[in-house]
């Protein structure tokens, strides 16, 4: 009964807010705003859109203040990977993170929201923030600006594709990287003596007893990131990231691990039986069998 109040109070919210939005017009209130806000997702990949957007439209409106809102979990990444931007966090939405954005309700302001779906509670805190424009690759009254993409547009095509309907140069050739402070984090966890780790294999559990069970090859020391009895419980997401960084390969049956890998170029072979992993250029293997196909084929061919 709880919930169906406070989703009876979101909606009043959202369509209150959506009621007194004021009209904008295309293209010259993108042109040149004054302020600007990425509202990124809570789940753990969510954090690649959000970067791979921010890189491109803080080089394209160069001198417009930039808010990122994000979970108290992603902050410390956020942090580190984007440096001296307004990074504002939550626990959960809505909060009383609304109150600190007034700057957001500005003359030219632009909010984007990088996914292709939105919750309630995400859709009626965007229409609060009251930007002058909303952006975001999804159909939903709260979105001003919704940005059309094909079915099989992935990450980071998904993001370069956005910004170049908005005339927003994209950055191309960026790519998120971790920071050398939490590499040498991640190596005295993985060498506490010498500091120095030898090459590893990142892995889930299951894919590393399913390895096992086949007596497929495999060359390097495993390390156990995530499942049952894991090798290394790394205590925040920015030494998870650090960690998985510093692997030679990855293999996992774990979506936001598969996104990971891929966002940081980190060579990955993906088993994903559900179809709920993100999409990024290559695709993961979808039965027991493909997955030991792709893994195979990467040993012959070398990473």
């Amino acid at each position: 009964m709880r919930g169906f109040f406070r989703d009876l109070m979101l909606k009043r919210k959202m369509r209150r807010a959506i009621s007194a939005r004021r009209d904008f017009h295309l293209p010259d209130d993108l042109a040149s705003p004054d302020s600007l806000a990425v509202l990124c997702g809570d789940s753990e990949g969510d954090v690649w859109p959000a970067l791979y957007l921010i890189e491109s439209i803080r080089s394209h409106y160069q001198g417009a203040r930039t808010r990122v809102i994000c979970t108290e979990r992603d902050r410390p990444l956020f942090s580190a990977m984007l440096g001296a931007d307004d990074l504002l966090s939550y626990r959960e939405m809505p909060t009383e993170t609304l109150e600190r954005l007034v700057e957001v309700r500005g003359e030219r302001s632009i909010a984007f929201f990088p996914y292709r779906s939105i919750s309630l509670a995400q859709a009626s805190f965007l229409a609060q923030l009251r930007p002058l424009v909303s952006v975001g690759p999804t159909e939903h009254p709260c979105i001003g600006v919704s940005v059309r993409l094909s079915d099989d547009c992935r990450m980071p095509d998904m993001v370069h594709t956005i910004c170049e309907v908005l005339h927003i140069q994209p950055r191309k050739n960026y790519r998120p990287s971790v920071s050398r402070s939490e590499m040498a984090r991640a190596a005295t966890v993985l060498a506490p003596v010498s500091g120095r780790a030898m090459p590893f294999v990142s892995c889930t559990r299951r894919i590393k007893d399913m390895l096992r069970d086949e007596g497929a090859e495999i060359p390097l020391k495993t390390v156990v990131l995530k499942g049952d009895h894991p090798d290394l419980r790394p205590p925040d997401r920015s030494l998870f990231l650090a960690v998985l960084g510093s692997s030679s390969v990855v293999l996992t049956d774990d979506p936001g691990m598969w996104g990971d890998a891929c966002a940081l170029g980190i060579p990955v072979v993906g088993l994903d039986e559900k179809g709920s992993f993100p999409g990024w250029r290559s695709d993961p293997a979808s039965s027991r069998e493909e997955f030991l196909q792709s893994w195979n084929h990467l040993l012959r061919e070398g990473w």
